[in-house]
């Protein structure tokens, strides 16, 4: 083969990136690609060559110079190659489909594979040369009536075909090649790159999203360490939900306290009476026994999160599991019992005094001031497992998958 000189020249500037027009040996072909900035790569490519279509016989002659090829017998096949396709390794395929122009017979029964090989060489009229090519695994079926004459007909999806082929070979290099396969006796006739002035010739029109391979690679991590879990400790689902359900009846608990504490507050307001003095030392109490139970709320959340991320590897992991949620359940008790504490002392504080008249502004006052500190307290719980559960990306993948992702020495 001659040396010839590909090269891509833009031709539309966009606003959020470019259009380009290949060139080869300086003259213009019907091949495009957009590239878009923060967007998914798209290829639009035309057969360039005389030898980058090919059609073999049942007895195994190829030829590469016919203006069509009609693949109307089983067993018949067909082959297209592109270049300057260039998908990267871990590449995941969105959309993708060859554009045949139709002629007079528009009954395809063809299954379309790839070859499965990262950058593989034109054709060439020798017998086979298609057929002992090695193929994809999967492959798409065309198989359909009347689909229409004197214009270009798209193929069904080959997003798992192509997609096999960057799995397999680390991406694709400058060329691809799909395969027609005829599997019963119908015609379908379509034009080659040898048809009139080469517009006709067959297309492909592939997107696609770089870095998938860390996606891939975290997946397939997330999956190893899950498995090591369950063979190196016999942890399995009953255990997440334990812990899950644990941290659910904390938050439940700390719910039913706070609606206790404001009710008991309300009905004191009604029932209590004290003078100025003995009021605000009351309410001052009840807010200092609240901000310093908040704390331990919180405290008892950066415990929950630091056991989970604390975890170096499945050894020792039933260990910790063990230990996390034990730390959940004892926190559980010693929430209830502090928060069943502040109750009764805010109660007994109010119980034994007795409140004037005048000062029914006050307590009403220091009420609001207590409700205050009790939902800032809710929510800053209710925020630190939020955030937590977030960073994790427990909403993607079992949580006992996602704890040992994330666990430290």
């Amino acid at each position: 083969m001659p040396n010839i000189k590909i090269k891509w020249h833009e031709i539309e500037k966009l606003p959020n990136g470019a259009r380009y027009r290949r060139f080869v040996d300086g003259k213009p072909t019907n091949s495009y690609k957009l590239e878009l900035e923060g967007g998914d790569p798209t290829l639009d490519l035309s057969v360039g060559a005389q030898s980058d279509d090919a059609f073999e016989y049942l007895a195994g002659l190829v030829n590469i110079d016919a203006l069509y090829y009609n693949i109307d017998s089983y067993g018949e096949h067909a082959g297209f190659r592109w270049t300057g396709v260039n998908i990267p390794s871990g590449a995941i395929i969105g959309t993708a489909y060859v554009s045949v122009y139709v002629d007079t017979e528009d009954d395809p029964r063809i299954w379309i594979y790839c070859q499965d090989a990262n950058n593989p060489p034109t054709f060439v009229a020798e017998n086979n040369n298609i057929t002992s090519r090695s193929k994809t695994t999967e492959k798409a079926t065309w198989n359909a009536d009347n689909i229409g004459t004197g214009a270009f007909k798209n193929s069904p999806s080959l997003t798992d075909v192509i997609q096999e082929v960057v799995d397999d070979n680390g991406g694709i290099g400058d060329a691809l090649i799909a395969i027609f396969e005829c599997f019963e006796d119908y015609n379908f006739i379509f034009f080659t790159y040898d048809f009139s002035d080469h517009s006709y010739a067959p297309k492909i029109h592939i997107e696609y999203t770089e870095g998938g391979a860390a996606l891939e690679k975290n997946l397939i991590d997330a999956v190893a360490i899950a498995d090591s879990i369950v063979k190196t400790t016999g942890l399995n689902k009953a255990d997440t939900v334990t812990i899950a359900d644990s941290i659910s009846k904390l938050m439940r608990l700390i719910k039913a306290d706070i609606a206790t504490i404001a009710d008991s507050i309300s009905k004191a307001v009604g029932l209590i009476k004290a003078d100025t003095i003995t009021i605000a030392d009351a309410i001052a109490k009840a807010v200092s026994l609240v901000k310093t139970d908040t704390v331990i709320i919180v405290d008892t959340f950066t415990k929950i999160v630091s056991y989970i991320r604390s975890l170096v590897d499945s050894v020792g992991i039933t260990d910790s599991i063990s230990k996390t949620v034990s730390i959940v359940k004892a926190d559980t008790v010693a929430i209830t019992e502090t928060m069943a504490a502040v109750r009764g002392k805010v109660i007994n504080l109010f119980d034994t005094v007795t409140i004037a008249d005048t000062m029914t502004t006050v307590l009403s006052a220091g009420a609001i001031i207590l409700k205050q500190s009790i939902a800032r307290m809710q929510i800053k719980g209710l925020d630190i497992a939020r955030m937590s559960f977030k960073k994790m990306g427990i909403a993607k993948m079992p949580l006992y998958r996602w704890i040992t992702r994330r666990w430290t020495a």
